[in-house]
């Protein structure tokens, strides 16, 4: 026996989500049209006015969602303590990036791993770095959602 949703679904809900988008695409726009003369780095690194604290309860913020904690809550219960070491690691290589890179990029004034590299080895690098972190982002979002 499965379980069929969509079979559940009346036009009522089909309206509201259609809504929802309709209202978010048009916040968007919105608010794109408004920041139009702002150039992007306003946009995307809040025109470097954020302190420390602030970034960094927002990267934890999104790497911490709902599929990560329920993945980690199903794992802990199947495996244990074990678990945990996943985070552990991930300190090591956070600590790294924040001692090593981060100076590094403040100090080319960049924003990103493709920016970075798109510097040092030209555009190239750059749109191919950008491509592989979209599909990367993707695939294991779609994976994280199965």
């Amino acid at each position: 026996m499965g379980n069929n949703l969509l079979g559940h679904l009346t036009t009522w809900d089909y309206a509201i989500v259609v809504a929802y988008v309709i209202i978010l695409v048009v916040i968007g726009l919105r608010a794109s049209a408004s920041q139009r003369e702002k150039p992007d780095e306003s946009i995307f690194l809040a025109n470097k006015s954020l302190g420390w604290a602030s970034i960094g309860f927002n990267m934890w913020g999104t790497n911490v969602g709902p599929s990560m904690l329920l993945a980690f809550a199903s794992i802990g219960y199947s495996t244990g303590i074990v678990a945990v070491n996943f985070e552990w690691y991930a300190f090591v290589f956070l600590f790294l990036l924040a001692v090593v890179f981060a100076p590094r990029y403040l100090a080319a004034n960049v924003s990103t791993m493709p920016g970075f590299m798109g510097r040092q080895y030209g555009d190239s690098t750059q749109n191919i770095l950008a491509w592989y972190a979209l599909v990367k982002i993707l695939i294991s979002w779609l994976s994280l959602g199965l």
